[in-house]
């Protein structure tokens, strides 16, 4: 499991929930099954009730803002972030020799 496999499966159990098709004791077993240990060996589950993410600290689950964590989701998420700090002369050049900035939002073309 990761963190999408993570967030998209809790997002059903919080229909489920909210649409009367589970019992809150239910739900907050199920909750306790998306709990998984990353490649770096961390502990991470799901905080039921707001859908944060709560890392376990070797005594207790402790808030934690993943997305420092994560970084970009997506190449294109990371094609922007790179190409928006790149210096205006190398972004020029970028700019006129690639095929790359296709994948960018309009306002980069």
């Amino acid at each position: 499991m990761d963190f999408q496999i993570a967030e998209k499966k809790y997002q059903n159990l919080k229909n489920q929930l909210e649409s009367g098709k589970m019992s809150p004791q239910k739900y907050h077993i199920e909750i306790e099954k998306l709990r998984f240990q990353s490649s770096n060996g961390v502990w991470w589950q799901l905080n039921g009730d707001d859908g944060t993410w709560l890392r376990y600290d070797g005594q207790s689950w402790m808030p934690y803002a993943t997305t420092d964590y994560m970084g970009p989701k997506s190449l294109r998420e990371l094609l922007m972030i790179l190409i928006k700090n790149l210096p205006k002369s190398i972004f020029k050049s970028i700019r006129r020799n690639s095929c790359l900035l296709l994948l960018l939002e309009p306002q980069y073309l």
